[in-house]
Protein backbone atom coordinates (compact mmCIF):
# COMPACT_ATOMS: atom_id res chain seq x y z
CA UNK A 1 0.00 0.00 0.00
CA UNK A 2 1.37 3.58 -0.69
CA UNK A 3 2.29 5.73 1.67
CA UNK A 4 -0.65 8.51 2.21
CA UNK A 5 -0.75 12.08 4.45
CA UNK A 6 -3.97 13.05 5.89
CA UNK A 7 -4.31 16.59 8.19
CA UNK A 8 -7.24 16.97 10.34
CA UNK A 9 -7.95 20.92 11.26
CA UNK A 10 -9.19 20.33 15.21
CA UNK A 11 -8.03 24.13 15.79
CA UNK A 12 -11.05 25.62 18.48
CA UNK A 13 -12.29 21.62 19.51
CA UNK A 14 -11.25 20.41 23.11
CA UNK A 15 -10.49 17.13 24.48
CA UNK A 16 -11.57 14.68 23.60
CA UNK A 17 -12.73 15.36 20.22
CA UNK A 18 -8.80 15.95 19.10
CA UNK A 19 -7.61 12.16 19.98
CA UNK A 20 -10.79 10.96 18.91
CA UNK A 21 -10.18 12.21 15.28
CA UNK A 22 -6.57 11.66 15.57
CA UNK A 23 -7.45 7.81 15.72
CA UNK A 24 -10.11 7.73 13.24
CA UNK A 25 -7.98 9.04 10.70
CA UNK A 26 -5.23 6.44 11.60
CA UNK A 27 -7.86 3.85 11.56
CA UNK A 28 -8.64 4.58 8.15
CA UNK A 29 -4.85 5.25 7.01
CA UNK A 30 -3.08 2.37 5.61
CA UNK A 31 0.64 3.09 5.84
CA UNK A 32 1.27 7.23 6.24
CA UNK A 33 0.77 9.96 8.41
CA UNK A 34 -1.76 11.82 10.08
CA UNK A 35 -1.06 15.30 10.82
CA UNK A 36 -3.60 16.69 13.56
CA UNK A 37 -3.51 20.83 13.50
CA UNK A 38 -4.60 22.21 17.01
CA UNK A 39 -4.66 25.16 19.00
CA UNK A 40 -4.63 23.59 23.03
CA UNK A 41 -1.72 22.19 24.82
CA UNK A 42 -3.97 19.96 26.16
CA UNK A 43 -5.03 18.74 23.07
CA UNK A 44 -1.67 18.30 21.71
CA UNK A 45 -1.06 16.32 24.90
CA UNK A 46 -3.81 13.94 24.41
CA UNK A 47 -3.01 13.45 20.67
CA UNK A 48 0.71 12.72 22.00
CA UNK A 49 -0.15 10.14 24.59
CA UNK A 50 -2.29 8.39 21.96
CA UNK A 51 0.44 7.92 19.92
CA UNK A 52 2.81 6.43 22.84
CA UNK A 53 0.02 4.00 24.01
CA UNK A 54 -0.50 2.67 20.16
CA UNK A 55 3.47 2.61 20.05
CA UNK A 56 3.56 4.88 16.86
CA UNK A 57 5.85 7.20 16.30
CA UNK A 58 5.56 11.07 16.12
CA UNK A 59 6.61 14.35 15.68
CA UNK A 60 5.22 17.66 17.21
CA UNK A 61 5.99 21.00 16.42
CA UNK A 62 4.68 24.73 17.70
CA UNK A 63 4.39 27.38 15.08
CA UNK A 64 3.42 30.47 17.23
CA UNK A 65 0.11 29.29 19.08
CA UNK A 66 -0.95 26.18 17.29
CA UNK A 67 0.62 22.69 17.45
CA UNK A 68 1.41 20.11 15.00
CA UNK A 69 1.47 16.26 15.55
CA UNK A 70 2.80 14.32 12.79
CA UNK A 71 1.79 10.95 13.71
CA UNK A 72 3.48 8.12 11.42
CA UNK A 73 1.51 4.75 11.02
CA UNK A 74 4.58 2.66 9.33
CA UNK A 75 2.07 -1.13 9.16
CA UNK A 76 -0.83 -2.21 8.34
CA UNK A 77 -0.90 -4.76 11.25
CA UNK A 78 -1.84 -1.39 13.55
CA UNK A 79 -5.67 -1.24 12.46
CA UNK A 80 -6.00 -4.30 14.67
CA UNK A 81 -5.00 -2.32 17.34
CA UNK A 82 -7.00 0.92 16.55
CA UNK A 83 -10.26 -0.71 17.61
CA UNK A 84 -13.21 0.57 20.01
CA UNK A 85 -11.69 -1.43 22.59
CA UNK A 86 -7.80 0.59 22.45
CA UNK A 87 -9.99 3.69 22.36
CA UNK A 88 -11.53 2.75 25.52
CA UNK A 89 -7.54 1.98 26.79
CA UNK A 90 -6.22 5.25 25.30
CA UNK A 91 -9.01 6.95 27.37
CA UNK A 92 -7.87 5.12 30.42
CA UNK A 93 -4.48 6.47 30.44
CA UNK A 94 -5.87 9.89 29.75
CA UNK A 95 -8.12 9.82 32.61
CA UNK A 96 -5.46 8.84 35.42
Amino acid sequence: MDWAEVTIDVRGLSCPTPQVRALEALKKLGRGEVVVLMDERAACESVIRTARALGLAYHVQMNGQEFVVRVHKMEELWASRLNATELTEVQRVEDD
